[in-house]
């Protein structure tokens, strides 16, 4: 009799939903997707909310390339009081994931992908497999529904299982974000 509750249930019966609680995370979370999808915003969020969980935090960027990107990753670390280290490398990478302190919540911040070219796709899942992390897809709302599935479902083949609606706030339309967890079996894990 209630649509809002018919359409929560429907939600539920065709949408997993696996949420990234900070204090149960034990392997490094490498955050995915395009450029601009809110990736940075959302480590900060993560970092943030295991920092008032009291677990520690350290931030790794791969996003060495993009104008202020770093600074933009120092700003969000140095006022939740977290430790950020910069990777180029896969070896780099390695590097800075063994220096984290143990017990430590890893956030990894990716460079922009191209999923559509299959060297960027490539290098992000060597650089995700350096650090032994899985992979999470952050995906902003609003996207077109057959880019987002397509999307959704290259991801996937990398290794996400999860994905993250970012800019749910500035979006009327949200398709493009079922779309790609229809299409890539991806379990809802936060916005």
């Amino acid at each position: 009799d209630n649509p809002r509750q018919a359409l929560g249930a429907a939600l539920r019966a065709r949408f997993g939903f696996a949420p990234l609680q900070p204090k149960a995370i034990e392997r490094p979370v490498m955050l995915v997707g395009l450029p601009g999808a809110g990736k940075t915003a959302t480590l900060a969020k993560l970092a943030a909310a295991a920092r008032a969980a009291k677990r520690a935090v350290t931030a790794i960027t791969c996003d060495i390339g993009k104008a202020g990107a770093i600074d933009q990753l120092a700003v969000y670390a140095k006022a939740i009081g977290i430790t950020a280290y910069q990777a180029k490398t896969a070896t780099a990478m390695k590097r800075a994931v063994g220096a984290a302190p143990e017990g430590a919540l890893i956030l990894i911040d990716s460079a922009g992908t191209n999923p559509l070219r299959a060297e960027d796709l490539a290098t992000l899942a060597d650089m995700a497999g350096a650090a032994k992390a899985e992979p999470v897809l952050v995906l902003g709302a609003g996207g077109d529904v057959s880019e987002s599935a397509e999307q959704g479902q290259l991801f996937a083949e990398i290794g996400c299982e999860r994905m993250i609606a970012a800019k749910i706030d500035a979006a009327r339309r949200f398709g493009g974000l079922l779309a790609a967890a229809e299409n890539g079996k991806l379990s809802f894990a936060g916005c």
